[in-house]
């Protein structure tokens, strides 16, 4: 058997699924833990922090954002654990969510909004995030469960820094596409 994990800048191939899978998760975690303008120590997006942080700081958090929020930052720091063992990595995921989660968060006074979509199937879990604003932020991914090896899995990330310590890097568009897909029996 054979599989392609690709990201934006190379593919590489294995005729073994644990080592795809490792491959696969130390691109989104290299990352998550590089980009530390668009990430945080959860894996967190700085934007999706920021609209919640000022919820809770402004008192207009309410429990379904409660619930949102913490189920995403738990799937976010999934992402980021590098487990060897795809039984442990399922393990970590699975238990992080309990069932789908849909939010729509807003903040009138800066035209902001979160849409959050978390859908828990037997065998994947679907996140779908985005921060509208001046642009769209986005996270789209199923890299959370590896029981099927003949399933195409996928991290998609569209952010821009917001803030950094070098003032040319604001604005920046910061994007990943990272896939695992299986090719062959041969």
């Amino acid at each position: 058997m054979k599989w392609i994990v690709s990201n934006n800048i190379r593919d590489e191939y294995y005729n073994d699924f644990n080592r795809a899978v490792f491959a696969f998760k130390v691109m989104i975690i290299h990352q998550m833990r590089t980009q530390k303008d668009i990430y945080d120590q959860y894996g967190l997006p700085m934007e999706v922090g920021c609209h919640f942080a000022y919820k809770y700081d402004e008192g207009l958090v309410n429990d379904e954002d409660l619930v949102g929020f913490s189920r995403l930052m738990m799937l976010c720091s999934a992402l980021k654990k590098d487990y060897l063992d795809i039984n442990k990595c399922n393990d970590f995921a699975s238990s992080r969510v309990k069932g789908n989660v849909n939010l729509h968060s807003e903040i009138e006074e800066f035209e902001e909004s979160v849409d959050l979509d978390i859908k828990k199937h037997k065998d994947e879990i679907i996140l779908d995030v985005k921060v509208n604003k001046d642009e769209t932020y986005s996270i789209f991914t199923n890299a959370f469960l590896f029981k099927d090896n003949t399933k195409d899995y996928y991290f998609k990330s569209h952010q821009f820094i917001t803030t950094s310590s070098n003032p040319n890097d604001l604005g920046k568009p910061m994007n990943i596409d990272v896939t695992l897909k299986y090719l062959s029996d041969s």
